[in-house]
Protein backbone atom coordinates (compact mmCIF):
# COMPACT_ATOMS: atom_id res chain seq x y z
CA UNK A 1 0.00 0.00 0.00
CA UNK A 2 3.10 2.77 0.93
CA UNK A 3 4.34 1.81 -2.59
CA UNK A 4 1.40 2.10 -3.93
CA UNK A 5 0.71 5.61 -2.15
CA UNK A 6 4.74 6.59 -2.85
CA UNK A 7 3.76 5.61 -7.05
CA UNK A 8 0.64 7.97 -7.11
CA UNK A 9 2.93 10.74 -5.65
CA UNK A 10 5.47 10.27 -7.48
CA UNK A 11 3.21 10.43 -10.97
CA UNK A 12 0.47 12.79 -9.67
CA UNK A 13 2.70 15.47 -7.65
CA UNK A 14 5.62 15.15 -9.29
CA UNK A 15 5.16 14.89 -12.76
CA UNK A 16 3.10 17.91 -13.27
CA UNK A 17 5.70 20.29 -11.75
CA UNK A 18 8.03 19.09 -14.86
CA UNK A 19 5.00 19.46 -17.50
CA UNK A 20 4.31 23.26 -15.87
CA UNK A 21 8.15 24.21 -16.65
CA UNK A 22 7.97 23.52 -20.02
CA UNK A 23 7.60 27.03 -22.25
CA UNK A 24 4.44 28.03 -23.70
CA UNK A 25 3.29 30.27 -26.99
CA UNK A 26 4.06 33.82 -25.49
CA UNK A 27 6.00 33.10 -22.63
CA UNK A 28 8.77 35.20 -21.96
CA UNK A 29 12.31 33.54 -21.30
CA UNK A 30 15.26 34.98 -20.11
CA UNK A 31 19.14 32.74 -19.06
CA UNK A 32 17.75 29.29 -19.82
CA UNK A 33 14.99 27.12 -22.01
CA UNK A 34 13.17 24.48 -19.75
CA UNK A 35 13.18 21.28 -21.28
CA UNK A 36 11.28 18.27 -19.91
CA UNK A 37 14.33 15.91 -19.36
CA UNK A 38 15.10 17.70 -16.32
CA UNK A 39 18.25 20.16 -18.21
CA UNK A 40 18.22 23.22 -19.38
CA UNK A 41 19.40 25.25 -22.13
CA UNK A 42 21.21 28.35 -22.31
CA UNK A 43 19.95 31.36 -23.70
CA UNK A 44 21.90 34.62 -25.06
CA UNK A 45 21.23 37.95 -22.86
CA UNK A 46 18.30 39.67 -23.31
CA UNK A 47 14.45 38.77 -22.74
CA UNK A 48 12.89 36.00 -25.42
CA UNK A 49 9.14 35.63 -26.62
CA UNK A 50 8.17 31.87 -27.06
CA UNK A 51 6.45 31.81 -30.87
CA UNK A 52 6.11 28.05 -31.62
CA UNK A 53 6.35 24.87 -29.50
CA UNK A 54 6.37 21.76 -31.05
CA UNK A 55 7.15 18.26 -32.08
CA UNK A 56 9.73 17.03 -34.94
CA UNK A 57 9.82 13.19 -36.13
CA UNK A 58 12.58 12.10 -37.96
CA UNK A 59 14.97 9.10 -38.16
CA UNK A 60 12.65 6.32 -35.41
CA UNK A 61 13.14 9.80 -32.93
CA UNK A 62 11.52 12.64 -31.87
CA UNK A 63 12.45 16.08 -31.09
CA UNK A 64 10.93 19.04 -29.06
CA UNK A 65 11.20 21.92 -30.74
CA UNK A 66 11.08 25.72 -29.35
CA UNK A 67 11.17 28.82 -31.50
CA UNK A 68 12.34 31.78 -29.28
CA UNK A 69 11.94 35.60 -30.76
CA UNK A 70 14.14 38.27 -29.24
CA UNK A 71 12.22 40.91 -27.42
CA UNK A 72 15.12 43.44 -28.74
CA UNK A 73 13.87 45.48 -32.26
CA UNK A 74 16.80 45.09 -34.85
CA UNK A 75 18.68 42.27 -32.84
CA UNK A 76 21.79 40.77 -34.56
CA UNK A 77 20.34 37.35 -33.12
CA UNK A 78 16.57 38.03 -34.12
CA UNK A 79 15.54 33.94 -33.99
CA UNK A 80 16.68 30.81 -32.07
CA UNK A 81 14.99 27.42 -32.15
CA UNK A 82 15.72 25.48 -29.95
CA UNK A 83 15.65 21.67 -29.25
CA UNK A 84 16.08 18.61 -26.93
CA UNK A 85 15.80 14.87 -27.45
CA UNK A 86 16.52 11.39 -25.57
CA UNK A 87 18.55 9.67 -28.27
CA UNK A 88 18.54 6.29 -26.96
CA UNK A 89 20.84 4.15 -28.92
CA UNK A 90 20.57 5.90 -32.09
CA UNK A 91 24.70 6.41 -33.15
CA UNK A 92 25.22 9.37 -35.51
CA UNK A 93 27.69 11.34 -36.70
CA UNK A 94 26.02 15.06 -36.32
CA UNK A 95 29.30 16.89 -37.55
CA UNK A 96 30.06 15.17 -40.88
CA UNK A 97 29.58 17.51 -43.49
CA UNK A 98 29.03 14.97 -46.28
CA UNK A 99 25.65 15.04 -44.38
CA UNK A 100 25.08 18.26 -45.93
CA UNK A 101 27.44 19.95 -48.13
CA UNK A 102 26.18 23.59 -47.35
CA UNK A 103 28.13 23.39 -44.06
CA UNK A 104 31.24 25.52 -43.30
CA UNK A 105 33.46 26.78 -40.68
CA UNK A 106 32.74 22.82 -38.87
CA UNK A 107 34.09 22.55 -35.40
CA UNK A 108 34.01 19.57 -33.46
CA UNK A 109 35.39 20.98 -30.06
CA UNK A 110 37.85 18.18 -29.81
CA UNK A 111 35.27 15.81 -30.16
CA UNK A 112 35.22 12.45 -32.55
CA UNK A 113 32.38 10.87 -33.98
CA UNK A 114 33.41 7.45 -32.38
CA UNK A 115 33.15 9.34 -28.79
CA UNK A 116 30.33 8.72 -26.67
CA UNK A 117 29.97 12.52 -26.06
CA UNK A 118 29.98 14.71 -29.31
CA UNK A 119 30.29 18.74 -29.67
CA UNK A 120 29.68 20.43 -32.62
CA UNK A 121 29.57 23.81 -34.03
CA UNK A 122 28.68 24.93 -37.94
CA UNK A 123 27.76 27.38 -40.09
CA UNK A 124 24.90 27.53 -42.67
CA UNK A 125 24.26 30.66 -45.29
CA UNK A 126 20.82 30.89 -43.92
CA UNK A 127 17.33 31.39 -44.88
CA UNK A 128 13.71 31.34 -43.34
CA UNK A 129 12.37 28.19 -44.11
CA UNK A 130 9.48 27.94 -46.52
CA UNK A 131 5.57 27.00 -45.92
CA UNK A 132 6.00 23.96 -47.67
CA UNK A 133 9.44 22.54 -46.12
CA UNK A 134 9.73 19.06 -45.36
CA UNK A 135 11.93 16.83 -42.85
CA UNK A 136 14.04 18.82 -40.35
CA UNK A 137 12.23 22.37 -41.17
CA UNK A 138 8.78 21.22 -41.95
CA UNK A 139 6.17 23.42 -39.70
CA UNK A 140 9.32 25.50 -38.12
CA UNK A 141 7.79 28.67 -40.52
CA UNK A 142 5.16 29.34 -37.84
CA UNK A 143 8.47 29.95 -35.40
CA UNK A 144 8.38 33.36 -37.55
CA UNK A 145 6.03 36.26 -37.01
CA UNK A 146 4.64 37.42 -40.53
CA UNK A 147 6.03 41.02 -40.65
CA UNK A 148 9.54 38.68 -39.54
CA UNK A 149 9.24 36.28 -42.65
CA UNK A 150 9.42 39.17 -44.69
CA UNK A 151 11.97 41.01 -43.46
CA UNK A 152 14.38 38.48 -42.93
CA UNK A 153 13.90 36.80 -46.30
CA UNK A 154 15.49 39.85 -48.08
CA UNK A 155 18.26 40.02 -45.94
CA UNK A 156 21.42 37.79 -46.02
CA UNK A 157 21.38 35.83 -42.97
CA UNK A 158 24.27 33.21 -40.92
CA UNK A 159 22.61 30.50 -39.34
CA UNK A 160 24.58 28.88 -36.46
CA UNK A 161 24.28 25.28 -35.51
CA UNK A 162 25.18 24.12 -32.30
CA UNK A 163 25.35 20.42 -30.58
CA UNK A 164 25.73 18.77 -27.72
CA UNK A 165 25.10 14.99 -27.68
CA UNK A 166 25.69 11.51 -25.59
CA UNK A 167 25.11 8.24 -26.83
CA UNK A 168 22.51 6.63 -24.87
CA UNK A 169 21.57 9.91 -23.24
CA UNK A 170 20.83 13.37 -24.02
CA UNK A 171 20.68 15.31 -27.35
CA UNK A 172 20.28 19.32 -27.70
CA UNK A 173 21.06 21.56 -30.97
CA UNK A 174 19.99 25.68 -30.54
CA UNK A 175 19.68 27.41 -34.61
CA UNK A 176 20.78 30.88 -33.94
CA UNK A 177 20.12 32.60 -37.31
CA UNK A 178 22.01 36.05 -37.42
CA UNK A 179 21.53 39.43 -39.04
CA UNK A 180 25.70 39.34 -41.01
CA UNK A 181 24.12 41.34 -43.62
CA UNK A 182 23.09 44.20 -41.87
CA UNK A 183 26.51 44.17 -40.97
CA UNK A 184 28.41 44.63 -44.61
CA UNK A 185 28.93 40.85 -44.14
CA UNK A 186 26.90 38.64 -46.82
CA UNK A 187 26.48 35.15 -45.86
CA UNK A 188 27.86 33.79 -49.22
CA UNK A 189 30.84 36.27 -48.57
CA UNK A 190 31.62 35.20 -45.34
CA UNK A 191 31.16 30.79 -46.53
CA UNK A 192 33.26 32.25 -49.54
CA UNK A 193 36.05 33.37 -47.60
CA UNK A 194 36.06 30.51 -44.49
CA UNK A 195 36.38 28.12 -47.03
CA UNK A 196 39.26 29.40 -48.76
CA UNK A 197 41.17 30.31 -45.27
CA UNK A 198 40.60 34.43 -45.77
CA UNK A 199 40.43 36.15 -42.75
CA UNK A 200 37.29 37.70 -41.90
CA UNK A 201 36.13 38.84 -38.55
CA UNK A 202 32.92 38.51 -39.03
CA UNK A 203 33.98 34.60 -39.01
CA UNK A 204 36.39 35.16 -36.24
CA UNK A 205 33.36 36.50 -34.13
CA UNK A 206 30.81 33.79 -35.27
CA UNK A 207 33.48 30.73 -34.73
CA UNK A 208 34.40 31.96 -31.48
CA UNK A 209 30.56 32.93 -29.99
CA UNK A 210 29.08 29.24 -31.28
CA UNK A 211 32.46 27.20 -29.40
CA UNK A 212 31.94 29.34 -26.76
CA UNK A 213 27.87 28.61 -26.53
CA UNK A 214 28.37 25.02 -26.97
CA UNK A 215 30.63 24.50 -24.15
CA UNK A 216 27.88 26.17 -22.00
CA UNK A 217 25.35 23.90 -23.63
CA UNK A 218 27.07 20.79 -22.62
CA UNK A 219 27.54 22.07 -19.08
CA UNK A 220 23.49 22.67 -19.24
CA UNK A 221 22.47 19.49 -21.08
CA UNK A 222 25.07 17.00 -20.08
CA UNK A 223 26.28 17.96 -16.82
CA UNK A 224 23.14 19.35 -15.18
CA UNK A 225 25.14 22.85 -14.59
CA UNK A 226 22.72 26.05 -14.54
CA UNK A 227 24.76 28.50 -16.63
CA UNK A 228 24.30 32.03 -15.76
CA UNK A 229 22.76 34.66 -18.82
CA UNK A 230 26.29 36.57 -18.34
CA UNK A 231 28.41 33.77 -19.23
CA UNK A 232 27.08 34.15 -22.53
CA UNK A 233 26.76 36.44 -25.32
CA UNK A 234 26.20 37.37 -28.71
CA UNK A 235 28.96 37.62 -31.85
CA UNK A 236 30.82 40.15 -30.67
CA UNK A 237 30.62 43.59 -33.30
CA UNK A 238 32.57 46.46 -34.33
CA UNK A 239 29.21 48.77 -34.59
CA UNK A 240 25.79 48.35 -33.33
CA UNK A 241 23.37 46.56 -34.76
CA UNK A 242 21.75 49.73 -36.45
CA UNK A 243 24.98 50.32 -38.39
CA UNK A 244 26.63 48.38 -40.97
CA UNK A 245 30.66 47.01 -39.94
CA UNK A 246 33.37 49.33 -41.32
CA UNK A 247 36.22 49.04 -41.14
CA UNK A 248 38.02 50.78 -38.38
CA UNK A 249 40.37 53.79 -39.01
CA UNK A 250 44.16 53.92 -38.32
CA UNK A 251 44.71 55.11 -34.93
CA UNK A 252 47.74 58.10 -35.30
CA UNK A 253 49.08 59.83 -32.66
CA UNK A 254 51.84 62.46 -33.07
CA UNK A 255 55.21 61.47 -32.98
CA UNK A 256 54.03 58.20 -32.14
CA UNK A 257 57.17 55.94 -32.46
CA UNK A 258 57.48 52.62 -34.21
CA UNK A 259 56.23 49.62 -32.06
CA UNK A 260 58.62 46.82 -31.30
CA UNK A 261 58.51 43.42 -33.01
CA UNK A 262 57.03 42.55 -29.47
CA UNK A 263 54.71 45.05 -28.55
CA UNK A 264 50.53 43.63 -28.31
CA UNK A 265 48.67 45.53 -31.02
CA UNK A 266 46.02 47.90 -29.79
CA UNK A 267 42.63 46.17 -29.35
CA UNK A 268 40.01 46.53 -31.84
CA UNK A 269 37.07 48.75 -29.99
CA UNK A 270 34.37 45.56 -29.46
CA UNK A 271 30.77 47.44 -29.39
CA UNK A 272 28.46 44.20 -27.52
CA UNK A 273 25.39 44.03 -30.08
CA UNK A 274 21.86 46.65 -29.03
CA UNK A 275 19.97 44.85 -26.78
CA UNK A 276 23.16 42.41 -25.58
CA UNK A 277 23.84 44.37 -22.16
CA UNK A 278 27.52 43.85 -21.48
CA UNK A 279 28.71 42.72 -18.00
CA UNK A 280 31.86 44.05 -18.36
CA UNK A 281 33.07 46.98 -16.44
CA UNK A 282 33.91 50.25 -18.16
CA UNK A 283 37.55 50.65 -18.68
CA UNK A 284 39.32 54.01 -19.95
CA UNK A 285 40.97 53.34 -23.12
CA UNK A 286 45.06 52.41 -23.88
CA UNK A 287 47.56 54.40 -24.84
CA UNK A 288 48.42 54.03 -28.31
CA UNK A 289 51.98 55.21 -27.98
CA UNK A 290 54.08 53.98 -25.05
CA UNK A 291 56.88 56.10 -23.62
CA UNK A 292 60.05 56.36 -25.13
CA UNK A 293 62.08 54.92 -22.79
CA UNK A 294 59.94 51.73 -22.63
CA UNK A 295 60.43 51.48 -26.26
CA UNK A 296 64.13 51.45 -25.95
CA UNK A 297 63.65 48.77 -23.03
CA UNK A 298 62.01 46.56 -25.62
CA UNK A 299 63.96 47.27 -28.23
CA UNK A 300 66.92 45.97 -26.31
CA UNK A 301 65.18 43.04 -24.65
CA UNK A 302 64.25 41.95 -28.64
CA UNK A 303 67.86 42.08 -29.32
CA UNK A 304 68.71 40.38 -26.31
CA UNK A 305 66.29 37.58 -27.26
CA UNK A 306 67.36 36.99 -30.63
CA UNK A 307 70.92 37.02 -29.52
CA UNK A 308 69.98 33.96 -27.32
CA UNK A 309 67.83 32.05 -30.02
CA UNK A 310 70.59 32.42 -32.44
CA UNK A 311 72.61 30.61 -29.88
CA UNK A 312 69.58 27.46 -29.52
CA UNK A 313 69.34 28.23 -25.84
CA UNK A 314 65.14 28.80 -24.22
CA UNK A 315 64.44 32.68 -24.59
CA UNK A 316 61.77 32.43 -22.03
CA UNK A 317 64.08 30.59 -19.50
CA UNK A 318 66.66 33.31 -20.09
CA UNK A 319 64.38 35.86 -19.77
CA UNK A 320 61.72 36.03 -16.99
CA UNK A 321 61.22 40.23 -17.13
CA UNK A 322 57.54 41.03 -18.30
CA UNK A 323 59.00 43.28 -20.54
CA UNK A 324 60.40 40.56 -22.28
CA UNK A 325 57.49 38.07 -21.51
CA UNK A 326 54.23 39.68 -21.98
CA UNK A 327 51.11 37.28 -21.62
CA UNK A 328 49.28 36.40 -24.55
CA UNK A 329 45.57 37.18 -25.03
CA UNK A 330 43.83 33.80 -24.90
CA UNK A 331 42.72 32.92 -28.66
CA UNK A 332 39.37 32.24 -29.78
CA UNK A 333 39.21 27.83 -30.70
CA UNK A 334 39.23 28.98 -34.11
CA UNK A 335 42.29 31.35 -34.25
CA UNK A 336 45.12 30.51 -35.92
CA UNK A 337 48.22 29.73 -33.75
CA UNK A 338 51.26 30.62 -35.82
CA UNK A 339 54.76 28.87 -35.12
CA UNK A 340 57.29 31.85 -34.32
CA UNK A 341 61.10 31.55 -33.75
CA UNK A 342 59.93 32.10 -29.85
CA UNK A 343 58.27 29.00 -29.51
CA UNK A 344 60.06 25.77 -29.23
CA UNK A 345 59.52 22.95 -31.56
CA UNK A 346 60.70 19.37 -30.55
CA UNK A 347 60.60 16.07 -32.27
CA UNK A 348 61.33 12.70 -31.36
CA UNK A 349 61.78 10.24 -34.44
CA UNK A 350 62.31 6.23 -34.18
CA UNK A 351 62.32 4.06 -36.73
CA UNK A 352 62.66 0.31 -36.48
CA UNK A 353 63.85 -2.31 -39.17
CA UNK A 354 66.55 -4.41 -38.03
CA UNK A 355 64.33 -6.78 -35.57
CA UNK A 356 65.71 -9.70 -34.26
CA UNK A 357 63.19 -12.22 -32.95
CA UNK A 358 60.07 -11.31 -35.49
CA UNK A 359 59.54 -10.29 -39.04
CA UNK A 360 62.20 -7.63 -40.39
CA UNK A 361 61.16 -4.80 -41.77
CA UNK A 362 62.49 -2.71 -44.99
CA UNK A 363 60.84 1.08 -44.98
CA UNK A 364 60.59 2.82 -41.21
CA UNK A 365 64.33 3.36 -41.02
CA UNK A 366 64.66 4.89 -44.45
CA UNK A 367 61.10 6.76 -43.28
CA UNK A 368 62.42 8.21 -40.18
CA UNK A 369 65.36 9.68 -41.28
CA UNK A 370 63.51 11.20 -44.23
CA UNK A 371 60.84 12.58 -41.71
CA UNK A 372 63.77 14.16 -39.75
CA UNK A 373 65.44 15.59 -42.66
CA UNK A 374 62.05 17.17 -43.24
CA UNK A 375 61.22 18.63 -40.05
CA UNK A 376 64.89 19.80 -39.16
CA UNK A 377 64.38 22.25 -42.69
CA UNK A 378 61.45 23.60 -40.73
CA UNK A 379 62.63 24.30 -37.89
CA UNK A 380 62.59 21.77 -35.19
CA UNK A 381 65.01 20.08 -32.82
CA UNK A 382 65.47 16.84 -33.99
CA UNK A 383 66.42 13.37 -32.64
CA UNK A 384 66.68 10.70 -35.04
CA UNK A 385 67.12 6.90 -33.47
CA UNK A 386 66.91 3.84 -35.54
CA UNK A 387 67.03 0.40 -34.32
CA UNK A 388 66.27 0.76 -30.79
CA UNK A 389 66.45 -2.01 -28.43
CA UNK A 390 64.05 -2.04 -25.42
CA UNK A 391 66.68 -0.06 -22.79
CA UNK A 392 67.74 2.45 -25.85
CA UNK A 393 63.68 3.63 -26.67
CA UNK A 394 63.20 3.97 -23.31
CA UNK A 395 65.86 6.45 -22.31
CA UNK A 396 65.39 8.35 -25.45
CA UNK A 397 61.71 8.69 -24.12
CA UNK A 398 62.94 9.80 -20.87
CA UNK A 399 65.54 12.52 -22.24
CA UNK A 400 63.05 13.73 -24.53
CA UNK A 401 60.16 13.76 -21.84
CA UNK A 402 63.28 15.98 -19.82
CA UNK A 403 63.77 18.41 -22.77
CA UNK A 404 60.06 19.34 -23.14
CA UNK A 405 59.07 22.54 -21.52
CA UNK A 406 55.44 24.23 -21.40
CA UNK A 407 54.50 26.04 -24.44
CA UNK A 408 56.90 23.86 -26.27
CA UNK A 409 55.20 22.34 -30.00
CA UNK A 410 56.18 18.77 -29.95
CA UNK A 411 56.33 15.79 -32.63
CA UNK A 412 56.72 12.18 -31.85
CA UNK A 413 57.36 9.68 -35.23
CA UNK A 414 57.68 6.04 -34.88
CA UNK A 415 57.93 3.72 -37.84
CA UNK A 416 57.70 0.02 -37.01
CA UNK A 417 55.90 -3.06 -35.30
CA UNK A 418 53.41 -2.24 -33.35
CA UNK A 419 50.82 -4.33 -31.47
CA UNK A 420 47.46 -4.33 -29.64
CA UNK A 421 46.91 -6.17 -26.40
CA UNK A 422 43.31 -5.83 -24.40
CA UNK A 423 43.03 -2.63 -26.02
CA UNK A 424 46.36 -0.80 -25.39
CA UNK A 425 48.90 -0.04 -27.84
CA UNK A 426 52.27 -0.77 -27.84
CA UNK A 427 55.47 0.11 -30.22
CA UNK A 428 58.10 -2.47 -30.45
CA UNK A 429 61.93 -2.45 -29.90
CA UNK A 430 64.00 -4.34 -32.06
CA UNK A 431 65.33 -7.06 -29.57
CA UNK A 432 61.47 -7.75 -28.83
CA UNK A 433 60.68 -11.49 -28.34
CA UNK A 434 57.07 -12.26 -27.70
CA UNK A 435 57.39 -15.61 -25.62
CA UNK A 436 54.18 -14.27 -23.72
CA UNK A 437 51.51 -11.37 -23.39
CA UNK A 438 53.11 -10.08 -20.49
CA UNK A 439 56.79 -9.74 -21.49
CA UNK A 440 55.18 -8.02 -24.75
CA UNK A 441 53.66 -5.44 -21.80
CA UNK A 442 57.04 -5.27 -19.78
CA UNK A 443 59.32 -4.87 -22.68
CA UNK A 444 57.27 -2.57 -25.56
CA UNK A 445 56.79 0.71 -25.38
CA UNK A 446 52.97 1.99 -24.29
CA UNK A 447 51.84 4.88 -26.79
CA UNK A 448 49.72 6.07 -24.03
CA UNK A 449 53.32 6.65 -21.68
CA UNK A 450 54.98 8.03 -24.47
CA UNK A 451 51.44 10.90 -24.54
CA UNK A 452 51.22 10.80 -21.27
CA UNK A 453 54.93 11.98 -20.64
CA UNK A 454 54.34 14.69 -22.96
CA UNK A 455 51.47 15.58 -21.20
CA UNK A 456 52.97 16.60 -18.20
CA UNK A 457 55.59 18.46 -19.38
CA UNK A 458 52.33 20.70 -20.39
CA UNK A 459 53.59 21.13 -23.97
CA UNK A 460 50.96 23.96 -25.73
CA UNK A 461 50.66 21.24 -29.01
CA UNK A 462 51.58 17.29 -29.81
CA UNK A 463 51.26 15.23 -32.58
CA UNK A 464 52.20 11.55 -32.46
CA UNK A 465 52.12 9.71 -35.93
CA UNK A 466 52.40 6.14 -35.50
CA UNK A 467 53.17 4.20 -39.03
CA UNK A 468 53.19 0.32 -36.95
CA UNK A 469 49.86 -0.93 -38.45
CA UNK A 470 51.67 -3.90 -40.21
CA UNK A 471 50.41 -7.62 -39.61
CA UNK A 472 51.01 -8.93 -36.75
CA UNK A 473 54.27 -9.94 -35.68
CA UNK A 474 53.81 -12.42 -33.37
CA UNK A 475 51.35 -14.62 -34.92
CA UNK A 476 51.83 -17.94 -34.08
CA UNK A 477 54.68 -17.41 -32.15
CA UNK A 478 55.78 -19.76 -29.43
CA UNK A 479 52.99 -21.71 -27.84
CA UNK A 480 51.60 -21.55 -31.39
CA UNK A 481 48.97 -18.99 -30.86
CA UNK A 482 49.23 -14.96 -31.70
CA UNK A 483 49.66 -12.41 -29.30
CA UNK A 484 47.79 -9.98 -30.24
CA UNK A 485 45.77 -8.14 -32.56
CA UNK A 486 46.72 -6.82 -36.27
CA UNK A 487 47.00 -2.89 -35.89
CA UNK A 488 46.59 -0.89 -33.39
CA UNK A 489 43.54 0.17 -31.58
CA UNK A 490 41.15 3.38 -31.06
CA UNK A 491 43.07 5.64 -28.39
CA UNK A 492 42.24 8.76 -27.16
CA UNK A 493 43.82 11.81 -27.20
CA UNK A 494 44.47 14.63 -23.94
CA UNK A 495 43.23 18.19 -24.52
CA UNK A 496 45.92 20.04 -26.93
CA UNK A 497 47.30 16.40 -28.67
CA UNK A 498 47.17 14.88 -31.59
CA UNK A 499 47.24 10.96 -33.31
CA UNK A 500 47.60 10.17 -36.20
CA UNK A 501 47.89 6.32 -36.88
CA UNK A 502 48.47 4.74 -40.40
CA UNK A 503 45.99 2.69 -40.79
CA UNK A 504 42.74 2.06 -38.79
CA UNK A 505 41.82 -0.39 -36.08
CA UNK A 506 42.54 -3.67 -37.31
CA UNK A 507 43.64 -2.86 -40.36
CA UNK A 508 47.49 -3.14 -42.19
CA UNK A 509 49.60 -0.42 -43.67
CA UNK A 510 50.86 -0.47 -46.91
CA UNK A 511 54.87 -0.52 -47.21
CA UNK A 512 54.43 -0.39 -50.76
CA UNK A 513 52.04 -0.59 -54.42
CA UNK A 514 53.17 -3.59 -55.49
CA UNK A 515 56.34 -4.93 -57.05
CA UNK A 516 56.89 -2.03 -59.49
CA UNK A 517 56.77 0.02 -56.68
CA UNK A 518 60.51 1.97 -55.78
CA UNK A 519 59.51 4.18 -53.82
CA UNK A 520 61.63 4.02 -50.11
CA UNK A 521 59.12 5.68 -48.42
CA UNK A 522 56.13 3.32 -47.45
CA UNK A 523 52.56 4.47 -48.81
CA UNK A 524 51.66 6.44 -45.89
CA UNK A 525 55.00 8.32 -45.15
CA UNK A 526 55.62 9.37 -48.69
CA UNK A 527 52.48 10.70 -48.55
CA UNK A 528 53.10 12.53 -45.35
CA UNK A 529 55.87 13.90 -46.52
CA UNK A 530 54.70 15.60 -49.88
CA UNK A 531 52.03 17.00 -47.68
CA UNK A 532 53.79 18.55 -44.98
CA UNK A 533 55.76 20.37 -47.24
CA UNK A 534 53.56 22.41 -48.21
CA UNK A 535 53.67 25.98 -46.94
CA UNK A 536 50.23 27.72 -44.51
CA UNK A 537 48.23 24.48 -44.30
CA UNK A 538 47.37 23.64 -40.86
CA UNK A 539 48.30 20.36 -39.85
CA UNK A 540 44.79 18.85 -39.37
CA UNK A 541 43.89 19.89 -42.57
CA UNK A 542 47.46 18.32 -43.72
CA UNK A 543 47.02 14.95 -41.78
CA UNK A 544 43.40 14.66 -43.50
CA UNK A 545 44.37 15.19 -46.77
CA UNK A 546 46.89 12.37 -46.43
CA UNK A 547 44.21 10.15 -45.02
CA UNK A 548 42.51 10.78 -48.20
CA UNK A 549 45.28 10.03 -50.83
CA UNK A 550 46.35 7.06 -48.42
CA UNK A 551 42.93 5.63 -49.14
CA UNK A 552 42.78 6.47 -52.72
CA UNK A 553 46.05 5.08 -53.22
CA UNK A 554 45.75 1.84 -51.14
CA UNK A 555 42.04 1.10 -52.80
CA UNK A 556 43.83 1.29 -56.22
CA UNK A 557 45.70 -2.16 -55.57
CA UNK A 558 42.88 -3.44 -53.71
CA UNK A 559 43.52 -2.59 -50.17
CA UNK A 560 41.68 -1.11 -47.61
CA UNK A 561 43.77 1.04 -45.29
CA UNK A 562 42.27 4.23 -43.99
CA UNK A 563 44.38 6.25 -41.65
CA UNK A 564 42.84 7.05 -37.95
CA UNK A 565 42.80 10.25 -36.60
CA UNK A 566 42.68 11.74 -32.69
CA UNK A 567 42.14 15.25 -32.46
CA UNK A 568 41.66 17.06 -29.30
CA UNK A 569 43.92 20.28 -30.15
CA UNK A 570 42.85 23.61 -29.95
CA UNK A 571 43.59 26.43 -32.25
CA UNK A 572 45.07 25.77 -35.02
CA UNK A 573 49.58 24.75 -36.13
CA UNK A 574 51.28 24.79 -38.69
CA UNK A 575 53.81 22.91 -40.18
CA UNK A 576 54.87 25.55 -42.10
CA UNK A 577 53.88 29.25 -42.53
Amino acid sequence: MRTLIAVCFLVFGVLPSVVEAQPAVGARLSGQVPTDRGFTIPLPPGSWTVTLVTDNQGRGYGFKVVALRNDTPDHVVPYLFVRWANKADTWEDFCLDSNNAAAFGTNRLGTQSSQLIQRCARLFVGSIPAANATGWWKGMEAGFTEADRRTLRAESLIMSELTVYKWRGDYARVEAFVRTGRHGARGPDLRDALRSNQPQPWNQALQSWSAQYVRQMEKAVLEGATVTVGSLGGPRLNSPASAPVQAAPPVTTAAAPTPSPLAAPAPTPVTTPSGSPSNAPSRPPPSTAPASEDVAKLAAEVAKLREELNKGRPAAAQNPSPAASPAPAPASPTAAVVPSSAVRRLALVIGNDSYQSVTKLQNARTDAKAMGDLLTRMGYRVRVRTDLTERAMKDELRSFKAEVQGGDEVLFFFAGHGVQLAGANYLLPVDIRGDSEDQVRDDALPLQKVLDEVQERKARFALAIVDACRDNPFKGTGTGRSIGTRGLAPTTAATGQMVMFSAGAGQQALDRLGDKDKDPNGLFTRILLKEMGKPGVSVDRVLRTVRSQVVEMARSVGHEQVPALYDQTVGEFYFRR
